[in-house]
């Protein structure tokens, strides 16, 4: 690709727009610089299948933004959740990654390479939002995991429970069979 000289990022996530496969967007820990490590939600799209990609920037330039996570919900909108250990923030995009105009802030518990999925199956749950991460206040290590639920398209408030380790890994497994429809 086009490499820019000075540039820092990790971390990558990416989602496709399950209605139109040609549009992409992919997220990224932004630093300012290699020698900073000072770090903040950055982002890029294609819309033509990945051939071109525009970059964009920072979601929210100058404010600590870490751990991205990107998913794609069944209508086609993105989502792009970030960890800031004040509040951690889901973004929201219904043109492909070009503008975020919907952003939510979500409680700080959240720490440590968050994942996310979206419900796309025809049930009840469908466009449900599910977040788990390890939990920031114990830092745990007995196997406890947060997990997130949101079932307004990540607009208001999302539902908080601490669950053991093997329950998240059946979600996961869940929630991968649902995204991919099995």
């Amino acid at each position: 690709g086009c490499n820019i000289l000075g540039d820092a990022a990790n971390e990558t996530s990416i989602a496709g727009d399950p209605t139109n496969p040609r549009k992409i967007v992919i997220g990224w820990r932004q630093f300012d610089s290699v020698l900073s490590d000072f770090r903040q939600p950055g982002w890029g799209y294609s819309h033509d299948g990945g051939h071109t990609w525009l970059f964009r920037g920072s979601l929210d330039p100058g404010i600590f933004g870490s751990d991205p996570v990107l998913a794609a919900g069944p209508e086609g909108e993105i989502y792009y959740f970030s960890i800031n250990f004040a509040e951690s923030r889901l973004f929201k995009s219904y043109d492909g990654g070009m503008t975020w105009p919907r952003r939510t802030q979500v409680s700080p518990w959240l720490v440590d390479k968050p994942w996310m999925a979206v419900d796309h199956t025809d049930g009840m749950g469908r466009g449900n939002i599910y977040i788990a991460s390890y939990e920031v206040l114990t830092r745990s290590t007995d196997g406890l995991i947060d997990l997130l639920q949101n079932s307004d398209g990540g607009d208001e408030l999302f539902a908080r429970r601490t669950a053991q380790t093997e329950e998240v890994s059946f979600l996961h497994r869940r929630s991968l069979r649902a995204l991919v429809g099995h």
